[in-house]
């Protein structure tokens, strides 16, 4: 059997679509992030904004039980016992993207923690 024929080719094919998709420059994937409606947590491997929306979008597929970003790559867990996990690279964008959000430098992105007014983080909407 080919590596292509756990259908892991296939799921990574369109993670990188969806990566591509968020845009060419780290500004337009956050506001792309922004008006679907993305929050997440920095410095946080599953909470990261792209793992919140490859999790809405990615993870649908029932083989897909986590997601994970990392200031490199994507990193899905599989439902196969031999290798459960496949990755993919970053683009450059995305890359810069990751390490601004992880320093807090897209407010709107950022899920508020519980208890925490949002008025006195800055963000207004």
């Amino acid at each position: 059997m080919t590596r292509s024929g756990d259908g892991c080719g296939v799921l990574r094919a369109q993670v990188r679509r969806e990566l591509r998709s968020l845009g060419t420059n780290k500004d337009e994937v956050a506001h792309r992030l922004e008006a679907a409606g993305v929050q997440g947590a920095p410095g946080k491997v599953a909470e990261c904004a792209i793992a919140v929306y490859l999790s809405a979008v990615v993870a649908a597929d029932p083989r897909v039980q986590r997601v994970l970003v990392s200031s490199e790559r994507v990193f899905l867990r599989v439902r196969r016992w031999w290798w459960p996990w496949t990755g993919v690279a970053l683009p450059k964008a995305l890359r810069q993207f990751v390490v601004d959000f992880d320093h807090r430098r897209y407010p709107a992105l950022v899920r508020p923690r519980p208890g925490v007014d949002r008025g006195s983080l800055g963000v207004t909407h």
